[in-house]
This record gives structure tokens, C-alpha cells and sequence, in this order.
């Protein structure tokens, strides 16, 4: 049912696009002038002491009438700001059933614009070393602003201690929805500063969207950072930025910042994930140091040139020298999508020119969509109950390791999803009567016209992240109208290649097991950080792959149930060698008849 002329001539606009997307390369824009030498402002000794008194604040039992949790350590770094010549105020609001603080410190600006730069960092941290972490990064924001006191900035300079990292960063969401985007040179936030050298990159830029911040911002940090410790490990490959914007999971202040449309970045000693250091003593001070002094680095350039307005957060890859615009990466998607589309859509019209009853089976294929659109139905009302932790915002891991009530919820949910799919199917079928075997080639049509519908519905929600659907789309639509199971299993097979290796990309950057990764990304869907429409729309693909399956399984089972070819009857003329009857004329006893 596949018709070849049409799949080659569908190809074309691919190439087209794809010569458009090389034509659209920039080059990288250069960072920011270097501002001026922040060498000796930074005391990590002087910041480490104050860590200790912020740990000793966080953990001293509150006094009575004093306040809600958390206030003793939020007094203190109030008065360190005031101290600093910052007008300081207590933001205080609730999240999660607990009541929060966020402390912010301002300083104008000389100059008559009205944008200012934040510098952001969490008291409490995530994981095991999470309260070591913080008091360290608030600490080091304390000190920040004693170097920023004697020198006079021409922007605003205002400087947040979060609270509230646990509880799907609260703290970060609670001052992005206050700051303005345009009023907002970019805002730098701090995580791990102490922690031990690793081989990922201190400079964190992702966000929670397929945007990211502008590449003068990232490249003004890098040379910072470069600066300070002698080289920038950890850059990503544009494959691995790919998977990033495609499936964005933004952990960090800078995450959800960039969500909403401010320019952000981390400078994080320990990478993407906390710092595992659970005491102070444990803290590299050299590095400590180092990477607060790039902070001030980044800030000076800030403050000397500041971004061009004309460059919101985007979508973009960026090589060695050049940038590659998102929207040619779109349009390159949209291309590779369209050759599968018009085919199958030709071949489903052929089935049902033939009375292949292309309607109900289209329905029978979305119906394999239920039983996992029912599991994160079920998801979603246990986190509503709060039998679930679900994550709003992507938040590290470490926040919510599995347990056996995890183990006992994730084979629950496999469970309702089977028995959906093997028992609420058949009074469907029974309903839609009619239908033979999904070895039927309309079976086939209509799993391969759902899966190439759903793929341009990912493209409408993320484009990118239908890129990684376009290996599938076509190797399943072949799939699904072969008659041979075995090369159709093949194809199959091949199809899940690339989702796989998503998987795997983040398995590894976030360090999780097959089982922690299941479980951290339930959390995702429960809480709402994997939208509603994007979760469905993974439902109607994985119906698709199950329906594939079941077409293949039943093409194969009526190749090996059919009844074995018999011996060939015998031809009607004789060999070639044969000199008898029809071959060389009547014969002399024929004739006299």
C-alpha cells in the first residue's frame, strides 16, 4: 500500500530545508568586554565563617514567638545585607503547607536605566549535602555584597537568598513572578560553589523550556570561569543540546527563571546535580573562591555593557565558532515528518478505497491509548491526595529517592496499564463489529496514520523533540505494512533507538538506575512539570507501539498457522527436450484421424 514515487518526491522539500538550515548559521556572538579585576575582593574565609554561623542558625531550635522555621537564618543574612549598604527586605509567603522566606537586598545603580542584575542562592539545599550547600552559596552571596560595597555600579545590583528547594524551588518561582523581564540584565544563581572539581561544566544555562539563555550571557561566564580555574570542562555536543531542548529538564534557580523569560545562568562547582559534601571542611576552598570571583567577573561585564534588548532567550545550537537558529532546526523537523505523512496518508486511502474498514480500525488504534491515559489519570489524582511528592519544576533527584511504597505504586500502575489493555479492548472490538484480525492491511494503515498524527502533534507542542520521533515514524509506518513480521519486529525495534538514547543521556547525567530514573520521571508527569497534552500524546504513541506489536504478532501467527505448500502441479507443456504431442506438430496416428 505504500507507493514509492510518492515517498521520493516527499523527500524533496526535506532536502530543501535542510539546505535552508545551513544557509541560516551564525556566527557566535562575542562575550561581553571584560569589566574590572575582582582579584583579592573575594575573602572564602571570611565566607566560610559565615557559613558556619548559618548552619548553627538553621539547625538552632526557633525561640518561642520568633518565627516560622527558617527565620533565624533569615534575620541573619538581612542584617549582612543592611550591613552592606543593601536596602534589605523579608519576603515572606507559604508553599507547600510551610511558611517561607526570601531575603533580598537592593542597591541602586548610578546610572538612569532601570535594569538591574540578580544574584540569587538557596539556604536550603537538596540532597544529602543540601543544608552544608546552602549555608556555603548564602554565604558566599553575603560576601558578595561586602566586595560589591565599595565599588559603584552604574545598574542595580540585587542580591536573593531563596528559600524553599525542596518544594519545587518556591523560592525561585515566588521571585521570578515578581521580577520584571524587562527590567532584568540576566540573574545569576549559585549552587555548590565548594564543591569538588568534576568533569561537568560550572556553567549551567538550561531551562525547563526548549529556550536557553543568550549565548553572550553564556560565553561572558565561560571566559569568567576560565579565567578563574584555567579551563571550562563539560561542554555540551550539539547531539547532547538536541536532547536538552528537546526534553528541557532545567534543575536549578536558573530553570525556572529562564521559564519565564528572564536571562539566567549557574555557576555550580558540582555540576547539574548538588554538592555531595556533607560537612563544611569537606568545601575546596581554592575552588570555592575561584568560582565566586568569576561571579564577580560576570557581574562587572554586566554591569559595564549589559545584554542587547534584542536578544530574548531563544532556541539555538551552539558549535565551536557558530550558531544554528532554532527555527531552522524546526523546519528541518517539520520536512523529515512530511515523507511519512503523505505516504501513509495515500496508503490509508488506498485501504479504504478497498472496504478495509479504515475507520474502526483507526479507532481500535487510538483505543490503545486508554490504558496508560488511565494510569496518569490515577498519577495525577495521587499527587492532588498527596500520596505522591510530584515535581512542578524539574528539581534534583536526590529530593525524592524511591521507596518501597515507590516499587509497590510504579508495578500497580504497570498493572492497571496491562489490564487495560488486554480486558478494556476486547468489548471495543466486540462493539466494532466486523473487524477481522489486525493482520488486516487496514490494521497496519491505521496504526502507521495514528503514529504519524501523533508525531506532528509533538511537532505543533516541542519540534524538537519530534525530531526524535522521526527514525520511528518512518520505520514504523514500514512496520506496520510489511508482510513479513520479522523484518517488521526489525524496523520496530529500530524505531526506539532514539528514545532510548534520551533515556540513557539523562540516566547518566542525572546518576540514576533504571528504576530511580522510572520513578523521578513519574514525579515529573504527577506533579505537571511533563504537561498534560505532551504526557497524552506519549499515551498515543506508546498505544500505537503496543498496537504495532499486536499487528505483527498476528501476521505472524497466520504465517505460521498456514497449511504448508502442497507439490507443484505438473505443467501443462512438456520440457523443452519434450518431442511429443504440441510441441513438434499432430503425430501420423493423429493425423489420420
Amino acid at each position: 500500500m505504500i507507493e514509492p514515487r510518492i515517498y521520493r518526491a516527499a523527500l524533496v522539500p526535506a532536502l530543501l530545508a535542510v539546505l535552508v538550515a545551513m544557509f541560516a548559521v551564525e556566527s557566535r556572538p562575542a562575550p561581553l568586554p571584560r569589566g574590572l579585576a575582582a582579584d583579592e575582593l573575594f575573602d572564602p574565609s571570611r565566607a566560610l565563617a559565615d557559613a558556619e554561623d548559618i548552619a548553627e542558625a538553621s539547625a538552632r531550635p526557633e525561640r518561642r514567638g520568633a518565627g516560622p522555621p527558617g527565620s533565624e537564618s533569615a534575620r541573619f543574612v538581612a542584617e549582612s545585607f543592611a550591613a552592606s549598604g543593601f536596602e534589605t527586605r523579608i519576603d515572606r509567603f507559604e508553599a507547600g503547607g510551610r511558611r517561607l522566606a526570601n531575603v533580598i537586598g537592593r542597591r541602586a545603580g548610578t546610572a538612569s536605566t532601570e535594569s538591574q542584575i540578580v544574584v540569587v542562592a538557596g539556604r536550603d539545599g537538596v540532597g544529602p549535602g543540601g543544608p552544608v550547600a546552602g549555608a556555603a552559596d548564602t554565604a558566599a552571596l553575603l560576601e558578595l555584597g561586602r566586595a560589591l560595597e565599595g565599588r559603584p555600579s552604574r545598574r542595580t545590583v540585587t542580591l536573593v537568598s531563596l528559600e524553599g528547594a525542596r518544594i519545587d524551588e518556591a523560592g525561585a518561582r515566588r521571585l521570578a513572578q515578581d521580577l520584571p523581564p524587562v527590567r532584568v540584565e540576566a540573574v545569576l544563581a549559585l549552587s555548590g560553589l565548594g564543591a569538588r572539581a568534576t568533569l561537568e561544566s560550572p556553567i549551567i544555562e538550561w531551562s525547563n523550556d526548549s529556550s536557553r539563555t543568550s549565548a553572550r550571557l553564556t560565553r561572558t561566564a565561560g571566559d569568567a570561569v576560565r579565567q578563574e580555574i584555567g579551563s571550562l570542562p563539560g561542554q555540551e555536543s550539539v547531539p547532547a543540546q538536541l536532547v536538552r531542548l528537546g526534553f528541557p529538564l532545567g534543575l536549578g534557580a536558573q530553570g525556572v527563571m529562564l521559564e519565564r523569560g528572564l536571562h539566567a545562568i549557574r555557576f555550580s562547582g558540582s555540576g547539574e546535580l548538588p554538592a555531595p559534601e556533607r560537612s563544611l571542611d569537606a568545601l575546596d576552598e581554592e575552588r570555592y573562591a575561584a568560582l565566586a570571583t568569576a561571579v564577580l567577573r560576570t557581574i562587572s561585564a554586566l554591569d559595564e555593557r549589559g545584554l542587547p534588548r534584542a536578544e530574548p532567550p531563544s532556541t539555538y545550537l551552539a558549535g565551536e565558532r557558530q550558531v544554528v537558529p532554532g527555527w531552522s532546526v524546526l523546519l528541518v523537523a517539520f520536512a523529515l515528518l512530511v515523507p511519512a505523512l503523505v505516504t501513509v496518508a495515500d496508503g490509508f486511502a488506498r485501504a479504504g478505497r478497498r472496504r478495509g474498514r479504515v475507520g474502526a480500525w483507526t479507532l481500535w488504534a487510538l483505543a490503545g491509548a486508554l490504558p496508560f491515559a488511565v494510569a496518569y489519570a490515577l498519577l495525577r489524582l495521587l499527587d492532588l491526595v498527596a500520596l505522591v511528592p510530584g515535581f512542578a519544576v524539574a528539581i534534583p533527584p536526590a529530593a525524592e529517592p524511591p521507596t518501597t511504597w515507590a516499587i509497590v505504586l510504579l508495578v500497580s500502575l504497570a498493572v492497571v496499564s496491562a489490564l487495560g489493555w488486554f480486558l478494556g479492548r476486547r468489548p471495543l472490538v466486540r462493539r466494532l463489529h466486523g473487524l477481522s484480525r489486525p493482520s488486516a492491511p487496514a490494521a497496519g494503515a491505521a496504526v502507521a496514520l495514528t503514529v504519524c498524527l501523533a508525531a506532528l502533534a509533538v511537532w505543533a507542542l516541542d519540534p524538537l523533540a519530534a525530531l526524535f520521533l522521526v527514525p520511528a515514524v518512518h520505520l514504523w509506518s514500514g512496520a506496520a505494512i510489511t508482510e513479513r513480521p520479522r523484518l517488521g519486529l526489525v524496523l520496530l525495534m529500530a524505531g526506539l533507538v532514539l528514545p532510548l538514547a534520551v533515556a540513557v543521556f539523562y540516566l547518566e547525567r542525572l546518576s540514576l538506575g533504571p528504576l530511580d530514573g522510572l520513578w523521578y520521571l513519574c514525579l515529573l508527569v504527577a506533579g505537571g512539570h511533563v504537561s498534560p497534552p505532551a504526557a497524552l500524546l506519549g499515551c498515543v504513541l506508546v498505544g500505537a507501539f503496543c498496537s504495532l506489536v499486536a499487528v505483527l504478532a498476528a501476521r505472524a501467527g497466520e504465517q505460521a498457522g498456514a497449511l504448508p505448500p502442497g507439490p507443484p502441479s505438473p505443467p501443462l507443456r512438456g520440457p523443452l527436450t519434450y518431442a511429443g504431442p504440441g510441441s513438434l506438430g499432430g503425430t501420423r496416428s493423429a493425423l489420420r484421424r
